[in-house]
């Protein structure tokens, strides 16, 4: 890989990461780098994404051909641990050095001996050609030889001369045995001398035991370190590995575990906050049933908050329901035939009893032109159409509905002519709810708009047909 003052040393198992996601952006950022100026880690990342790479399956590999080659050499360098092969040049450098010890021993421990033979033998010789025409003068002169050394038993005495016999014959003696012991003495030190210089130049044996294997150990030591660093790096990667697969998955648990802490607070948060909220604003339910002074149900009667001018209506047995933050409300009921009443309403009655009471000032007529859709059915049968929805309730309590809920806008209040009318059509889904409303015929935008508000919140409508039609007119 590339190296340099600012680029990092990325191995095989940072190009593994990199191809798994599990390298951070700024090192995948420093390894693309790396990339660009290395053609070989660019050639090793494209490798990574070309080929899928077992790490296990290498390094198996790896071990197998460490194996062979470890067997290898110790065949070529280690003898054989079955049968050995004789040792012949160890068995020729141990006769030799044995050889060469034992005459070393012998030629210093018995020199003497070995030259006073030589020398005595040379004499006797000397003595006998000397003696040779004389007999009595050779035995007289070993005799005198015998008697001339003493302390000396077995070397002929030279020293004595017999009368007659001249001196120089005894010097010539011992010049002639000095003369033949000289060379053999010599003969003795050369020998020695060779011997010194054979034992010289005997060559020392190989060294045997554990020095021979020396060389081979190395070599097998240096294997098995390799060996051995190679199974550490390969431990140490496997467990930077596993490090990191535990580090990323310790990571994903602490973001889940944040996430479900985090979502734990918001929720509790979210209920806190919703408590305060229903504690600040606790939603009161009012009920209550308006009747007549014959305990009869006033249908569809107006009620209204005073307050903030919110209501709601009867239903066809007078029944209401009206949801405020309030312990206590100042409402107003109102319905077609009767006078206004205002009361006052508690969260602590569970169902309120109001009675309203008949305005007499109402003629019969009056109320009934009011309600001028029942009228038209009932007084114009061609009116009606064959598959046209009508309410739940009838249309008589329709328009009480719509009588006693309407809010006439303030320019229509002000004109002595009176209001008017304004139709409008639509058409029922299965729910009973008005759909596809149109204004067929207008007074003005707020009474077409009023219009529209009071057909969408009113009472539920008995559909007959699927497309089935109907008209509703609301007179201001």
């Amino acid at each position: 890989m590339a190296t340099g003052q600012n680029i990092k040393t990325f191995t095989a198992f940072d190009i593994e990461k990199y191809q798994q996601g599990l390298l951070s952006p700024k090192e995948r950022h420093d390894l693309e780098k790396a990339a660009l100026d290395d053609p070989f880690l660019a050639d090793a990342l494209d490798g990574y994404h070309n080929t899928p790479v077992n790490i296990i399956a290498d390094i198996t590999e790896l071990k197998n051909r460490l194996t062979d080659k470890t067997e290898e050499s110790k065949t070529v360098f280690l003898p054989a641990t079955g049968k050995r092969a004789f040792p012949w040049f160890r068995a020729a450098a141990m006769i030799i050095a044995v050889a060469g010890a034992g005459l070393l021993v012998y030629q210093f421990a018995f020199p003497k001996k070995e030259n006073t033979d030589i020398a005595r033998l040379n004499k006797v010789e000397d003595k006998k050609t000397l003696a040779a025409p004389d007999s009595s003068k050779t035995i007289a002169t070993e005799q005198a030889d015998v008697t001339a050394t003493p302390g000396k038993k077995d070397e002929p005495r030279t020293g004595a001369i017999q009368p007659g016999s001249p001196g120089s014959s005894n010097e010539t003696i011992k010049q002639d045995v000095e003369d033949i012991a000289t060379p053999a003495d010599a003969s003795v030190v050369a020998k020695n001398d060779d011997v010194k210089s054979s034992n010289n130049n005997i060559s020392v044996p190989p060294p045997t035991g554990n020095a021979a294997n020396a060389p081979v150990t190395a070599s097998g030591a240096a294997n098995n370190n390799n060996y051995k660093s190679l199974e550490a790096d390969t431990k140490i990667a496997a467990a930077k590995r596993k490090d990191a697969e535990n580090v990323a998955a310790k990571e994903v648990n602490a973001g889940v575990l944040n996430e479900t802490a985090n979502r734990q607070n918001r929720n509790v948060a979210a209920n806190r906050n919703a408590e305060q909220l229903n504690n600040q604003y606790r939603a009161n339910i009012f009920r209550g049933r308006v009747t007549d002074a014959n305990n009869n149900a006033v249908p569809f009667a107006n009620v209204t908050n005073l307050e903030d001018n919110v209501g709601t209506y009867t239903d066809a047995r007078g029944n209401f329901n009206l949801i405020s933050p309030d312990s206590v409300l100042n409402v107003q009921i109102r319905g077609l035939g009767y006078n206004d009443n205002n009361l006052q309403l508690r969260n602590n009655v569970s169902n309120a009893q109001v009675v309203m009471q008949e305005d007499k000032s109402v003629a019969a007529q009056t109320i009934s032109g009011k309600k001028i859709n029942s009228e038209r059915r009932a007084n114009n049968p061609n009116f009606k159409l064959e598959n046209e929805p009508e309410p739940e309730d009838g249309w008589d309590n329709y328009d009480s509905y719509l009588v006693n809920n309407l809010t006439v806008p303030d320019d229509v209040k002000g004109k002595q002519s009176g209001g008017g009318q304004v139709e409008v059509s639509f058409e029922v889904n299965k729910y009973g709810e008005p759909i596809n409303i149109k204004v067929t015929k207008s007074l003005c935008a707020r009474c077409d708009q009023e219009a529209i508000r009071l057909i969408k919140e009113g009472p539920k409508w008995r559909r007959k047909a699927r497309n089935g039609k109907t008209t509703v007119a609301i007179s201001f």
